[in-house]
């Protein structure tokens, strides 16, 4: 008797692990599935509103100068590139050991390069690669040109996370999917890269 009862507790047992088990996976499943929603929904915002701020980068002229971030398209830009560096610093972190979470990782780089190069100029082996775009007070016509350019490629990623029934970003797709989609962007923003793209000195 004491041996089916013990037979009966170790079944019991082990199905409770595996039930308890099984709700833990798919919880941790479906917080990353809201994770990853949550960053998709940020990252699209983000360049759908800095792709509309470049679209009028011919426009900016004297208000690159205001003090006031909120009518100066130049610090909105820069601090939108901070967010979205940040952003995909995060997404990276979602992701955890994940095989893609590099990919998030090289695109936050990828924003902290754009960022840094025109908004502050880079520095490597003390030797100036770029200098702010503002340092001499006014955007050239090379400054503008990258700007535009930029404002391409932004508009590269956004197309492929829209999503043509929601008219808005996808919220299917996978961070696989996601990696393939930036990696032309962080292969093109990286430091060996800056005469190319046009910040290099």
């Amino acid at each position: 008797m004491n041996r089916k009862r013990a037979i009966i507790i170790v079944i019991c047992s082990v199905l409770l692990f595996v039930t308890f088990g099984a709700g833990m996976k798919y919880n941790s499943r479906k917080k990353l599935d809201q994770d990853r929603k949550h960053y998709l929904n940020h990252f699209y915002f983000q360049l759908d509103t800095t792709t509309y701020l470049l679209s009028k980068v011919d426009k900016w002229e004297e208000s690159i100068h205001y003090t006031d971030i909120t009518v100066n398209p130049y610090r909105q830009l820069l601090s939108n590139l901070q967010e979205m560096e940040a952003l995909n610093k995060q997404g990276a972190w979602y992701m955890g050991s994940d095989d893609d979470s590099s990919s998030l990782a090289g695109l936050s780089e990828s924003f902290r390069l754009i960022k840094n190069s025109i908004g502050g100029g880079i520095t490597v082996n003390n030797q100036l690669l770029c200098v702010d775009f503002l340092d001499d007070g006014k955007l050239s016509e090379n400054e503008v040109s990258f700007l535009v350019s930029l404002k391409q490629d932004f508009e590269s990623i956004r197309s492929s996370l829209y999503s043509e029934e929601r008219k808005q970003e996808n919220p299917n797709i996978t961070f696989k999917e996601l990696s393939k989609v930036i990696k032309i962007f962080t292969d093109k923003y990286t430091v060996h890269n800056l005469h190319n793209i046009g910040l290099r000195n």
